[in-house]
């Protein structure tokens, strides 16, 4: 199975079988430190074990900095996606970085959050749901990451 990633505050992890059926959608867990949002590192640990005999290859969207992000905001961005890049190495599972320019245009998409719900909606309807609100933009967009990689890897 693969497992496609969106690393953001709001991402989430999304399991896809080999014939392209999304088995589940998980919201990155978060915990509290310091009044701010931060991966819940023992939590997803969690998660990727229970997981982790079950997937073939985790693709994970490619961060960085943005010119419009202040210092701090980065920082914890960068941050957050180190936790996940850990936690998947220390499981020894093979992780794909891809960019967002290239699977979202590969899927005919732009930066709208809405086209990627809706897309995720119509590629998914058993998972539908998962999709209905503009919140939910993290789970559309790791169920996508998993898609774009079995169309175009597999």
């Amino acid at each position: 199975m693969i497992l496609g990633i969106d690393p953001g505050f709001s991402g989430a992890a999304s399991l896809l079988s080999p014939k392209g059926t999304l088995v589940d959608v998980y919201d990155l867990p978060l915990t509290i430190n310091n009044n701010r949002k931060q991966i819940d590192a023992h939590a997803f640990h969690t998660l990727i074990r229970h997981l982790a005999p079950s997937i073939k290859l985790v693709a994970i969207e490619d961060v960085h900095a943005m010119p419009e992000q202040g210092v701090s905001s980065t920082f914890r961005f960068g941050y957050n996606a180190g936790i996940l890049f850990g936690v998947l190495a220390a499981h020894n599972l093979k992780v794909l970085k891809v960019s967002p320019a290239v699977w979202k245009n590969s899927l005919g998409l732009t930066r709208s959050k809405k086209l990627s719900l809706e897309m995720a909606a119509k590629l998914f309807p058993e998972q539908s749901q998962q999709f209905k609100r503009m919140k939910d933009d993290g789970r559309a967009e790791s169920a996508l990451i998993a898609y774009f990689v079995l169309k175009y890897f597999y």
